[in-house]
């Protein structure tokens, strides 16, 4: 089977597969997890991937399967904070009736991703420069707040 670019960013394919019971696992989703459970304890730089695959109940086969390395899955955990991020903000974005409520609204939705997400958030902080994949992802990451269009071209309700 052909896997994607990594330069592209693209995850690996995915999706179920069974275990010796017929029960199905999205193993890919318990990598994650896992992952994200282990950095709430220990700094990114310390763990390795044996202590994943400990975790998530996987093979080394498995991960790799998913996965190129642990930047990987930080790059991934990344990617869906980031999506959560881009959510926070939206209500302020949208131009809304009540500015004021909306700016309440985003930065209670971005102080509860941030509580949320705050190990997997301070891994990529501290970790960017570690790899030139994950620093990539992270600058193009950080981009996308800032490529949103211009707040002040837009029309605000008048007070």
């Amino acid at each position: 089977m052909a896997t994607p670019s990594r330069s592209s960013g693209s995850p690996r394919p995915h999706g179920r597969r069974s275990t010796v019971g017929g029960d199905t696992t999205d193993l890919r989703e318990a990598i994650l997890a896992a992952t994200a459970g282990l950095l709430a304890d220990r700094p990114f730089g310390d763990l390795a991937v044996g202590d994943i695959l400990i975790a998530a109940g996987v093979s080394r086969g498995s991960f790799y399967f998913y996965f190129d390395s642990k930047h990987d899955v930080l790059a991934e955990l990344v990617r869906r904070a980031v999506a959560r991020g881009h959510d926070a903000a939206a209500p302020w974005l949208a131009v809304p009736a009540d500015p004021a409520a909306a700016l309440r609204t985003g930065i209670t939705a971005g102080a509860q991703l941030w509580r949320q997400s705050a190990p997997v958030l301070r891994a990529i902080v501290e970790n960017w420069r570690t790899d030139p994949r994950l620093e990539a992802l992270w600058t193009e990451q950080m981009q996308t707040f800032t490529d949103w269009p211009d707040r002040t071209s837009r029309p605000w309700p008048a007070r």
